[in-house]
């Protein structure tokens, strides 16, 4: 990225989860040397116990006091912090990966719904409202708490249930023997592993975006024949044979 004139940003952003582990730990009073609790102190900035939340490391690396250049300067050493800590309490980091990766796999969570209008910004980006009405429509009837009451509206929204869909016409790929589908859901399964070890929180929509764009898409591919031409494995290995 730097090659291509893309600034480094700060470590904090990729290392979310682990120094949520970190946090979890020390939020919990569990047992640290004195060089340990420094490391914490020095990187959150304030009382742990204020600003840990399980969900997601947020509102640690938002508040004021939040110290990112330690992270960045002493990587190497909050790494090996993290590793020590795992080997001692491995049970609070695996409550604590589960908790803030949960919107990514657990349906049963309510996902931050995903704004339906355009906010003002300096990018020449503005709403046009062609269909009169359409607006006041939208801000009535697409409110989050309609959405959470509503079965539908829940479901188009749950990132957790586009995940498993994704997964169960991956599988049924393979059992339609048309493992080279599994191409068309490479990039949805490259941004799913990658929020899967990075999330800075367990449900904003935006991560799993691409998801919600690609799924019908996804789904004519791996539930319907593209032509009567179409290659599957047993047509390969027919091939083969008479070769």
């Amino acid at each position: 990225l730097p090659g291509l004139g893309i600034e480094q940003t700060s470590r904090t952003e990729a290392l979310g989860i682990p120094m949520n582990q970190i946090c979890r730990v020390a939020a919990l009073g569990l047992d640290l040397t004195d060089e340990q609790q420094k490391m914490v102190d020095d990187l959150v900035g304030t009382d742990i116990t204020e600003v840990y939340r399980p969900e997601g490391y947020d509102s640690i690396k938002f508040n004021p006091k939040y110290n990112a250049s330690a992270l960045d300067q002493d990587m190497g050493g909050y790494l090996k912090l993290w590793g020590n800590l795992l080997l001692k309490y491995p049970s609070v980091y695996f409550e604590s990966y589960f908790c803030q990766t949960l919107g990514y796999w657990y349906p049963d969570i309510q996902n931050e719904i995903t704004d339906a209008y355009v906010y003002e910004n300096p990018n020449g980006i503005y709403e046009a409202n062609l269909i009169p009405g359409l607006r006041e429509f939208i801000s009535r009837e697409l409110k989050p708490e309609k959405a959470y009451d509503n079965p539908f509206l829940w479901c188009l929204n749950n990132m957790a249930v586009y995940v498993w869909a994704a997964g169960l016409l991956i599988a049924f790929c393979f059992y339609k023997k048309k493992p080279t589908l599994i191409i068309v859901w490479m990039p949805l399964i490259a941004t799913w592993l990658s929020i899967m070890v990075s999330a800075p929180v367990n449900h904003v929509s935006r991560y799993l975006y691409i998801f919600f764009i690609a799924m019908p898409l996804g789904i004519m591919i791996s539930l319907f024949k593209s032509s009567k031409n179409e290659v599957t494995v047993d047509d390969d290995k027919k091939a083969s044979n008479k070769i």
